[in-house]
């Protein structure tokens, strides 16, 4: 009754981490390369990965989207 309002089986942002890639491979969707030393998005649970250009814009989407619930930003909608 009392539980989570999303759903628990998706990952989402504050579910992944930003790691270092150890090795060539691709994202999770398949279709963005990843390569060593780029800086990715990693959820552990979920065993997904983001790539960099990816993680890099989901990362400035979710900082812009904070600043503007903190009302340090001004709302561009």
């Amino acid at each position: 009754m009392y539980g989570r309002s999303y759903s628990t089986r998706t990952p989402r942002f504050y579910d992944y981490r930003e790691i270092t890639a150890r090795f060539d491979s691709m994202g999770c969707d398949g279709t963005h390369p990843i390569r060593k030393d780029d800086r990715i998005g990693y959820a552990r649970r979920f065993r997904k990965t983001v790539c960099a250009a990816c993680w890099a814009r989901w990362v400035e989407e979710n900082r812009e989207a904070d600043a503007i619930e903190a009302g340090y930003a001004s709302c561009p909608w």
